[in-house]
């Protein structure tokens, strides 16, 4: 949810870029649901990947937060250079949010992710399980 929040506060900043203060609101938004996004990969990768792998599936986590952003910034510049700032704007958003849904619907047990050593009356399955 906090990946489908940032997507839509991207897209409706795209859409406020001429009003600066509501524009704003909306970076504020994304960059909230970014750091709450962020702290969730996290802990899922702590919580669902076994002790013998962990350091190197947190290597690779590493690697994709330094490297993913500096690969969308070229998309975006490159888009904003074609197309125009606001179009790369509301284009990384939207492809964003779908993305997104198209994860969640071929992982569904993301959605309903629960520790593995959660309490037994706690619903959904973890992706240990899946």
């Amino acid at each position: 949810m906090a990946v489908v929040v940032w997507a839509a506060a991207i897209i409706a900043f795209g859409l406020t870029l001429g009003w600066l203060p509501l524009a704003l609101i909306f970076l504020a938004i994304s960059g909230a649901a970014d750091v709450i996004s962020t702290v969730f990969r996290g802990a899922i990768l702590q919580l669902a990947t076994p002790d013998a792998m962990r350091g190197r599936v947190s290597g690779i986590q590493i690697l994709i937060f330094q490297g993913g952003p500096r690969l969308g910034d070229l998309e975006a510049t490159t888009v904003a250079a074609i197309a125009g700032a606001q179009f790369s704007v509301l284009s990384g958003g939207v492809l964003c949010l779908v993305a997104a849904i198209l994860v969640v619907a071929r992982f569904p047990t993301l959605a309903s992710f629960r520790p593995p050593n959660a309490d037994a009356h706690a619903t959904g399955p973890s992706l240990t399980s899946a």
